[in-house]
């Protein structure tokens, strides 16, 4: 009995990690205020949005959308290394940045990229689709034990 209730747990534990920021907010009650925004073009003749170096999670927000959708919409693939070399060229700090893991255990590329940049106690969060190469962007809470992860579960290393 104690065994099937560990392993019950370890697939609850499985499963909760694997939903991410919205399976912490549902458990821990919080509800954030998020923007998020899906950009489904770039007009190329006016100016994009800015970096705003020290600024905050929110006043970079477009930015950080802007710099996701100009690499989705690049010729080069959709991987967590491209991903995160255009953020670190448009200013944001590698040190702050999680990426999910571009490929599956099976070898095939992953459905999504996810990206994260720590600003203070808010992350930038990014979701870019290899299919249609869309991208979603919000503002959410850092989570975690310690409070100092903006993506739960298993994360590729950034070590480039």
């Amino acid at each position: 009995m104690k065994r099937n209730l560990r392993s019950g747990a370890a697939l609850v534990g499985i499963a909760l990690m694997l939903s991410g920021c919205a399976a912490f907010n549902a458990l821990t009650g919080q509800s954030p205020e998020v923007r998020s925004t899906n950009i489904p073009t770039m007009n190329p003749d006016s100016p994009g949005p800015e970096f705003v170096p020290g600024g905050s999670a929110e006043e970079n927000l477009d930015f950080f959308n802007f710099v996701n959708l100009q690499t989705a919409q690049g010729g080069a693939a959709i991987n967590g290394q491209n991903v995160v070399n255009a953020l670190v060229a448009g200013g944001f700090d590698k040190q702050a940045m999680q990426v999910s893991l571009d490929q599956t255990t099976q070898g095939l590329t992953a459905d999504s990229i996810f990206v994260s940049v720590r600003i203070g106690s808010e992350c930038l969060i990014g979701q870019l689709t290899t299919e249609d190469r869309t991208v979603v962007g919000a503002v959410e809470p850092v989570v975690g034990p310690d409070e100092s992860v903006c993506l739960i579960g298993s994360t590729r290393p950034i070590d480039w």
